[in-house]
């Protein structure tokens, strides 16, 4: 079994290597900064010896703090790219103490790591000390790229002495929040260099810092987690209105159940239930398909993750007004866990479709409330013309804009010929939109950002008729999920604005150009 886990962090590390590789011509190609090096590992190695100087290492601590609740083969992969990490930054810099810091650790990796002179510390056990000061020439090394914020923080704190702080190192990413006073106050106070550019789940810019220029002690403040992600090792009861990071089905059900207080407490939710009735206008909701619901259980990225989150929860308040029964998602992306805690409310996790076949089983009186958050274009026109010979039973909640939107159509032939495309790949879309009954979702004011995020711009629709005229009985052709084809390319959209900003600049030409001559005969008159 060893040899094979072995083996399987030698693979690890050569896809870490190609996936670099990747992420650099993807950064070439699409110029969001300067191009990496060829090979990024050692160009992050060059990079921190650089910054630690002449410094001795004396010791390296690698923290991972991310549940095993979110494990799948990437994420795997992720630790063991963490493991071989840590074993090159050992073979480099050769310290004293070289530490693997981490949550449910398996024996697998004690061995492995023992076997290369690195020793293995439970993050659910380590306490809450900070390190002895180095000697003259010597620095601590923190590897923290996949430790939660909030625990940095902790790190921070405890070694926030001036003879500690300015001899340590930390190697992490920009994912905290305003409120972790330490976190924000050493960013600002060190000098900093960027190692390298991650391939992760989100891609982030890794950076060494290293305190420096006047100590001074931090502001006391309480530790006020309100609106934060707190970590799944800590009493998620000492923290009743912090999130938590959902290591399991409890840790989903506090989340949800704060998201509720406040939707209910703002009128939202029974300002959507209103609208979804005068939409429904006496029929009932038999079934719920929630289609592009997202990740909702994705540690470490903050408050963005609150977006699915919100979504979930209007959703199972919607249900639960109706006594709604049969529900169900479709979500390519979603992790076993989350199909798992899905099922057990009650809501079924089918393979993800084209959306191409009719509602079935349906009365008279009921329909089906399709809520498409972030569903392609071409998979609701698939769902459209599918139930074109019965439009009265179904609604969609989706956004209010679909497709490519310009005010300066009749100028601009980029944007002529992409709406023609764009009509002709959605031919049930297009007709739906035109005469559709549509009831805007009103986001209310004095709301969290995120809560804005999740809802702005969404409406309920439904269609008056029962047949969707306009529409023929060809079945659309297969799109690929591309929005490059689906929309305009970034260079299409640059090249229309600048048709625009020069439109206008010739209209104000024109004007000036007019108001001189009208002076100048003015003045010749008199």
């Amino acid at each position: 079994m060893f040899s094979d886990f072995s083996s399987e962090v030698d693979l690890a590390e050569a896809s870490f290597h190609l996936n670099l590789k990747k992420a650099e011509k993807r950064i070439k190609k699409e110029g969001l900064c300067q191009a990496l090096e060829e090979n990024s590992l050692l160009c992050m190695l060059r990079k921190l010896c650089q910054f630690v100087g002449g410094s001795q290492v004396r010791n390296i601590r690698s923290v991972w703090s991310i549940p095993r609740s979110e494990e799948n083969d990437q994420r795997e992969n992720y630790r063991f790219w963490e493991l071989a990490v840590l074993r090159i930054l050992k073979d480099h810099f050769k310290p004293q103490n070289a530490t693997f810091m981490a949550t449910e650790i398996r024996q697998e990796e004690v061995d492995y790591l023992e076997k290369h002179g690195i020793l293995t510390e439970a993050l659910e056990e380590a306490g809450e000390g900070g390190d002895d000061p180095c000697k003259n020439g010597e620095v601590d090394l923190l590897y923290l790229v996949n430790c939660h914020p909030v625990l940095i923080e902790t790190f921070l704190k405890n070694r926030w002495i001036e003879n500690v702080l300015k001899s340590s190192i930390f190697v992490f990413s920009f994912n905290g929040d305003k409120n972790l006073v330490a976190y924000r106050t050493f960013q600002r106070s060190s000098q900093r260099t960027k190692l390298v550019h991650m391939p992760l789940n989100v891609s982030v810019n890794i950076h060494a810092f290293r305190y420096k220029g006047e100590f001074f002690e931090l502001p006391r403040s309480h530790e006020d987690y309100k609106g934060s992600f707190i970590p799944f090792l800590w009493k998620p009861e000492l923290h009743p209105e912090a999130y938590v990071e959902m290591a399991n089905f409890g840790h989903i059900f506090k989340n949800l159940k704060i998201l509720e207080k406040e939707i209910k407490k703002s009128g939202f939710a029974e300002s959507v239930i209103g609208n979804l009735q005068d939409i429904l206008n006496g029929r009932d909701v038999r079934r719920i398909k929630v289609i592009g619901l997202g990740r909702f259980v994705q540690t470490m990225l903050g408050k963005d993750q609150l977006n699915s989150l919100y979504q979930l929860t209007l959703v199972l308040l919607i249900k639960n007004h109706f006594g709604v029964t049969e529900m169900s998602s479709q979500e390519p992306t979603a992790l076993p866990f989350e199909k798992a805690f899905l099922n057990s409310i009650g809501i079924d996790t089918p393979e993800p479709d084209n959306l191409d076949k009719p509602e079935e089983n349906l009365g008279d009186k009921e329909v089906t409330f399709f809520y498409t958050f972030s569903t392609p274009t071409h998979l609701i026109n698939n769902l459209l013309w599918a139930n074109r010979t019965q439009m009265h039973k179904i609604l969609i909640l989706h956004y209010k804009d679909h497709g490519f939107q310009c005010n300066w159509s009749k100028i601009c032939c980029n944007c002529r010929k992409n709406r023609r495309n764009w009509a002709k790949k959605n031919g049930a879309l297009g007709p739906f939109l035109k005469k559709c009954v549509s009831k805007a979702i009103a986001v209310p004011e004095g709301v969290p950002r995120m809560f804005k995020v999740a809802f702005d711009g969404h409406e309920i629709m439904g269609y008056p008729k029962k047949r969707l005229a306009g529409t023929s009985h060809k079945k659309p052709v297969k799109q690929a999920v591309d929005q490059e084809e689906m929309y305009q390319d970034y260079g299409n959209i640059q090249k229309c604005l600048q048709f625009k900003i020069e439109a206008w600049r010739e209209r104000v030409r024109a004007f000036f150009g007019c108001l001189r001559r009208k002076i100048t005969k003015k003045q010749k008159t008199t």
